[in-house]
């Protein structure tokens, strides 16, 4: 899929699915069927995001080593502190804060890079 479209596109695409799939999540209520097409689903937008963003950044603006290891840095931080902050979310509420968070999660990243590309003149 990178070869065949734009970066801006799958961005759209993967976090727009992403965010549609996390509200499956919360309507399906736990029931299993939901949950397994959603996890599937999840898995196949989110997946591409991240280094899809970085050859993204890359397109629109000079990207050093140094600046991107600061955004990998970021990234193994956001990957410490989503997981610890969810668990301490589920061990107050339940397994039912698994998919708010993921919806949540979801629309952040979303307006992320809507912000982003509108900085960035796109």
């Amino acid at each position: 899929m990178a070869y065949r479209f734009q970066p801006k596109s799958v961005l759209i695409g993967a976090s727009g699915l992403t965010v549609v799939v996390a509200a499956a999540l919360v309507v399906g209520g736990g029931r299993a069927a939901p949950v397994w097409m959603a996890t599937a689903l999840l898995g196949v937008a989110t997946a591409p995001q991240f280094p899809v963003m970085l050859n993204y950044l890359e397109r629109r603006i000079h990207v050093t080593g140094y600046a991107t290891s600061w955004f990998i840095g970021a990234a193994g931080i956001g990957g410490l502190v989503f997981p610890w902050a969810i668990g301490r979310w589920i061990d107050r509420s339940g397994a039912a804060a698994l998919p708010w968070a993921m919806l949540l999660l979801s629309v952040a990243t979303l307006a992320s890079f809507a912000r982003t590309n509108q900085r960035l003149g796109g």
